[in-house]
């Protein structure tokens, strides 16, 4: 397997979200279950992981944790986000996937610091506008719900550089992601109603990642010279012909491409 190949397959993985990005700080308070949290100092606990827990979580167990930076709550089968979340305005990272969220509440705007959001795999037709004042973000994870399209306000989310939204019902890449400085990852694997890249996309300064597996993508921008410091292009599964992908690879030779 050469280089090539094996940077190509690293890149797939980072596309779909396999790779762990947890990124665990070392040596801070941490608890994986409601009976350890309540036998510990709950003004210390920074990091809770309830994922899939066996206990039922309560509202009170989720209160009096100012120092909360990482909270967990995945695969519960919640239908909300338990309101003492919003209440957790230091929490950084918020995983709340596999559940059965069908909407999100206006008080999500509450976890201003909030730089990570994971909604995977969830019930979610539309955002609505809750998330604009979470301009903090800059991984938002939404794979696997039952999108059609973003809110124009999503633009409002400044800081946004990864937004993972395969196994959606998206039509087209969401326009809202148009003009934004500091985006580098876009993966949309898996709507396959997509049928182009809009030449906006092209122009993204910052991408580096871009991923349609799946789609329905014939054929790329006339002008992709524009992709500077694009390195992994994800195009598995798409119908596009076999000299449309010459020309791909002849345009971006430094680029890991996968047809």
């Amino acid at each position: 397997m050469n280089k090539n190949v094996i940077f190509a397959f690293i890149a797939c993985l980072a596309f779909s979200g396999c790779l762990d990005n947890k990124n665990k700080p070392e040596d801070v308070p941490t608890e994986s279950s409601v009976e350890q949290l309540s036998k510990t100092n709950r003004a210390e606990v920074v990091r809770l992981y309830l994922r899939g827990s066996k206990v039922a979580v309560k509202e009170a167990d989720l209160s009096d944790l100012p120092s909360w930076k990482v909270l967990d709550l995945s695969e519960l089968r919640y239908k909300a986000i338990p309101s003492a979340v919003f209440k957790l305005t230091n929490l950084k990272q918020l995983y709340f996937a596999y559940n059965e969220l069908e909407t999100l509440p206006a008080d999500i705007a509450n976890l201003k610091e909030l730089e990570y959001l994971n909604l995977d795999g969830n019930r979610l037709v539309t955002l609505g506008e809750n998330l604009a004042p979470l301009t903090n973000i800059r991984w938002l994870r939404l794979n696997g719900n039952r999108l059609k399209d973003l809110p124009q306000s999503i633009s409002a989310m400044a800081s946004l550089q990864r937004i993972y939204l395969k196994n959606n019902r998206m039509k087209e890449v969401p326009e809202c992601l148009k003009g934004m400085q500091l985006l580098e990852d876009i993966s949309l694997d898996g709507n396959f109603a997509i049928t182009e890249i809009p030449d906006w996309v092209v122009e993204l300064p910052s991408l580096h990642n871009l991923s349609f597996s799946g789609c329905g993508i014939k054929k790329l921008p006339d002008d992709i010279s524009g992709f500077k410091k694009l390195k992994s292009l994800n195009l598995s599964a798409c119908p596009i012909p076999t000299e449309e992908m010459a020309r791909i690879r002849e345009a971006l030779p430094k680029v890991a491409i996968v047809f």
